[in-house]
């Protein structure tokens, strides 16, 4: 049957007659001048003479109407070309009249726009019959219905709602879903608006405003990128990934990616053995820290490179200077470290995706194929790497309180692709490179400080340890040990004397000379001017040769002469040599760092080889017994195992 034909028979089936020729050559007349007057906004095709005579072949219908089922629909083979179309254009025609008191405007043909799905049984039964039964999902998902995503974005726009414009654009594209595949698969942009506009209708920019909103929250919709006639819509049962991810995005909360934000910190800064750290910790619930701390703030607290202000500035004074209720004693230990807020909103921007990525697998678990659960899932990977690196460039604001000169800022240039690294690789030697922290201290630090002895004047050693601590207009120390090495060094070296004691009376010197067990944090240490140290006691010179008695019987030597740690000096001939050295026993365990630094840091090389055997027995308290279910049992058992040692339980 020939095109023309086709429309004749629609007609004459459909109604029993048009009377009124000259009004129907008037309609075709009056839209062929409104596509013209719109030429930028249609296909080239509704510009041509030839168009109009094809309204007035189809009219009461709209030529995009007719053609939608005689040619697209016609391309599946189990639909009828004529009575498939005569079936389904019947009843379209029905549930207009019968919705002819709503309907909107004074449209003078029937559009592919009116066609409302949700009253039209024979045209979804015909859909699903055809194409399957997963477009009812789309349908009522994204087409029709009040629960539509076209139906909601009508509801909310009222220059939309008046109009049904979203949902007669959704039935545009559903409509022309069939029947072409490649490049003129679904419907251009140009083709939308044929089949929407109208003469004295709405304005052709609301179908833009229109389409952008249901392509932004449509499930199921799907578009591509062609020529110069843009994108190409179609509909497709299977959930569109990204869409279903921008629409999970919009039911992420502020709260959520605060949330995720402070795991992220606490997850990347657990295993950090360079500083203690602290997340979001309460202002008023922070100890005394005695060794390097970093704070991390919450997101709210922000800052930039040059200034920090308001609640971020009140937060850092409060944890700097106060413990509780009481003043913070030791004021040069703890660094914050806040977010940069020109560069916050990318992490939360990173993060928002991959909490709607996890959403959208979670959700539409049932609803999507291996092949999109398994995009969905790389989306997700890549959106937890961006948010990682994201953290990394947003916490990079390094702060420092001091009483006197308030709070420094040190911004941290260059970035690593997760945040414990960045703390190792980036934060810490930026701190050594500023000289904020120091791994030794200088003798010129000492006495810039003044805590090098001079006269009468003794300093307690671990008062020069602590003054580091304490005192927020000093450097900050890396642990005691720098300190404890430093000082031990200048002793050695002559600067002055380390002698043990109340302060008051000595009973042990050192000057110029190595001895063990000395621990700066020990309080019976203390430095005193090198002329406090008492003169050696003189002894008499040894005869040459061995003495005898007056029997002539030859005598043990008596030696008398003191040797710094009131070691005696042996005669070379009685000196004795040993394959190894056993040093074993029990040592207070405030003590236990001396254990490396007096017996296995000075045999260390040369030959001498050190082997280590131990044993801890950790006691547990009466009111808190160990068991298998605890996390620190559970952790020193992994340790132990990592290490190759062995783990066993009384």
């Amino acid at each position: 049957m020939a095109d023309d034909e086709i429309y004749q028979v629609i007609r004459r089936r459909l109604f029993e007659t048009i009377e009124d020729e000259a009004a129907v050559e008037a309609c075709a007349s009056k839209y062929l001048a409104f596509y013209q007057e719109h030429s930028k906004e249609m296909p080239s095709h509704a510009l041509k003479s030839e168009y109009k005579q094809r309204i007035i072949q189809a009219y009461p219908f709209h030529p995009e109407l007719i053609d939608v089922f005689r040619i697209r629909w016609a391309s599946h083979h189990d639909f009828q070309r004529t009575r498939g179309a005569l079936r389904l254009l019947a009843a379209i025609v029905s549930d207009l009249w019968h919705r002819r008191q709503s309907l909107p405007g004074a449209n003078l043909l029937i559009h592919s726009s009116q066609v409302n799905f949700a009253n039209l049984d024979a045209l979804t039964g015909q859909l699903k019959k055809l194409h399957g039964n997963g477009y009812d999902a789309v349908i009522t998902a994204d087409v029709a219905g009040s629960a539509s995503n076209a139906s909601k974005i009508d509801g909310n726009k009222t220059e939309y709602g008046q109009h049904f414009l979203t949902q007669g654009i959704a039935a545009v594209v559903l409509l022309n879903t069939f029947g072409s595949e490649g490049a003129n698969k679904g419907v251009s942009v140009k083709e939308i608006k044929l089949n929407l506009l109208s003469p004295d209708g709405f304005n052709h920019n609301s179908v833009n405003g229109a389409l952008d909103e249901l392509e932004a929250t449509a499930h199921y919709l799907y578009y591509t990128q062609t020529g110069g006639d843009g994108k190409r819509y179609w509909f497709h049962t299977k959930p569109n990934i990204k869409i279903l991810i921008n629409q999970a995005k919009a039911d992420v909360t502020s709260k959520d990616i605060e949330f995720d934000i402070l795991q992220r910190l606490r997850d990347k800064t657990r295993a950090s053995s360079i500083f203690k750290v602290l997340v979001d910790p309460p202002a008023d619930e922070v100890s005394e820290q005695k060794q390097p701390t970093l704070v991390f703030l919450h997101p709210r607290y922000t800052a930039t490179q040059h200034a920090v202000d308001g609640e971020t500035k009140a937060m850092i004074e409060r944890i700097a200077t106060k413990k509780g209720n009481s003043e913070r004693i030791f004021r040069n230990t703890i660094l914050f470290v806040a977010p940069d807020e020109p560069v916050l909103a990318n992490l939360q921007g990173e993060i928002r995706e991959y909490l709607a990525c996890q959403k959208t697998s979670i959700d539409y678990k049932h609803q999507l194929d291996s092949e999109q659960l398994s995009e969905v899932a790389k989306r997700t990977v890549e959106a937890n790497k961006k948010a990682d690196q994201r953290l990394s460039e947003t916490y990079s604001l390094v702060m420092k309180h001091s009483a006197k000169q308030g709070i420094a800022i040190l911004h941290l240039k260059q970035h690593r692709e997760s945040l414990d690294h960045q703390i190792t690789e980036v934060l810490y030697p930026t701190l050594k490179s500023e000289e904020w922290m120091l791994e030794s201290v200088g003798l010129g630090l000492l006495r810039k400080h003044n805590l090098i002895p001079t006269g009468d004047r003794a300093i307690k050693a671990k008062d020069v340890y602590e003054a580091f601590l304490r005192f927020d207009d000093k450097e900050m120390v890396r642990s005691p040990r720098g300190v404890q090495d430093s000082v031990y060094r200048y002793c050695v070296n002559g600067e002055y004397c380390i002698a043990t004691g109340d302060g008051v009376t000595f009973n042990r010197y050192f000057l110029g000379e190595e001895f063990a067990l000395f621990s700066i944090e020990d309080d019976n240490y203390w430095l005193l001017d090198k002329a406090r140290k008492p003169a050696p006691i003189p002894v008499d010179k040894p005869v040459d040769g061995p003495p005898s008695d007056q029997g002539g019987n030859i005598k043990t030597p008596e030696f008398t002469t003191p040797i710094g740690e009131g070691v005696v000096q042996v005669p070379e001939q009685m000196v004795r040599a040993f394959q190894a050295l056993v040093i074993q026993g029990k040592v207070p365990l405030e003590r236990y760092t001396e254990l490396f630094s007096c017996f296995i840091a000075p045999f260390i090389g040369s030959g001498n080889r050190v082997e280590i055997e131990m044993k801890f027995k950790i006691h547990t308290a009466a009111g808190n017994p160990l068991d298998e279910s605890k996390p620190l049992y559970k952790n020193a058992k992994e340790a132990a195992k990592q290490l190759g040692l062995g783990f066993e339980g009384e």
